[in-house]
C-alpha cells in the first residue's frame, strides 16, 4: 500500500461513516416518528441493519484487496 492508498481509504471510510451516522439518525427517526416503533428498538433494528451493510462497503470499497476496488452500483 502507498501513502495514496492510505490516504484514499482514509476519505472512503470517513464517507461512509458519515452516510451511517446520517442513515442512523434517519431511520431511527423514522421509524420512532412516523412508524410509530419505539426509539430504542428503532436504533437496535436500524443499527444491526446499517452494521452488515457497512461492513459490505467496507470490504469492496473502503479497503478492498490489492486492486479489486468494485463500484458501489
Amino acid at each position: 500500500h502507498s501513502d495514496a492508498g492510505y490516504t484514499g481509504s482514509f476519505f472512503r471510510y470517513a464517507a461512509l461513516c458519515v452516510a451511517q451516522m446520517l442513515c442512523s439518525w434517519g431511520g431511527t427517526w423514522f421509524f420512532s416518528e412516523v412508524a410509530g416503533i419505539p426509539a430504542v428498538a428503532s436504533k437496535i433494528i436500524i443499527d444491526i441493519v446499517l452494521f452488515f451493510i457497512s461492513f459490505q462497503i467496507q470490504r469492496r470499497w473502503v479497503f478492498p484487496r490489492h486492486s479489486e476496488r468494485k463500484p458501489l452500483s
